[in-house]
């Protein structure tokens, strides 16, 4: 009996995308337009099968283990595919009177934005050159990657530069997330 997880049940399209597997890596290599993602992989556990434009995971085993690195072997291989067709976005705003971004280029290349947000001085942040950011206006702007991890990772790293003031509302947030503000203490 295989071991199928609901993920496993159906093959992933790769929508033009190459795919080849590394052995010497344990990796499975993915293509498009120059960009490559890579998805690292037990060798022991799992093995990918490409056919047709399609890529199947199979587990060499029916243990928790292999379940476990199944269903993330698969997930990781649709953000990769995804990732290179269409890009993942996530749109930021800032909130504070004063508060606001701008972008500059460093002298290595690299796109460094510049934030104001209450502190005494400007506090940078050096994007990798994996992640752009476009500044639609100087309190809200978007990150783009074609990796979603690192996508996620600075835009976490980005919010903790002002976490958002439960009290105020002040701070670096999702766009279109909803805050909950607390109720000060009232003297009596």
């Amino acid at each position: 009996m295989a071991l199928l997880t609901r993920l496993a049940r159906s093959p992933i399209d790769l929508q033009g995308v190459k795919a080849e597997v590394v052995s010497s890596e344990s990796a499975l290599r993915f293509e498009k337009s120059g960009k490559t993602l890579s998805v690292a992989y037990d060798a022991n556990l799992l093995e990918p099968v490409l056919d047709q434009g399609k890529l199947d995971w199979t587990a060499k085993g029916e243990t928790r283990d292999h379940a476990r690195c199944l269903g993330t072997a698969i997930s990781l291989s649709k953000s990769a595919v995804e990732g290179l067709t269409k890009g993942f976005k996530v749109d930021l705003e800032i909130k504070g009177t004063g508060f606001k971004v701008a972008s500059q280029n460093a002298a290595d290349g690299q796109v460094v934005l510049v934030f104001q947000l209450g502190y005494s001085n400007e506090t940078t942040y050096k994007l990798p050159s994996t992640v752009m950011a476009k500044i639609t206006t100087p309190t809200q702007f978007s990150l783009e990657s074609t990796d979603k991890q690192a996508l996620g990772q600075v835009s976490a790293e980005i919010r903790r530069l002002r976490k958002v003031n439960p009290y105020k509302g002040k701070g670096i947030l999702v766009k279109g997330s909803v805050l909950i503000l607390k109720e000060t203490k009232k003297k009596k």
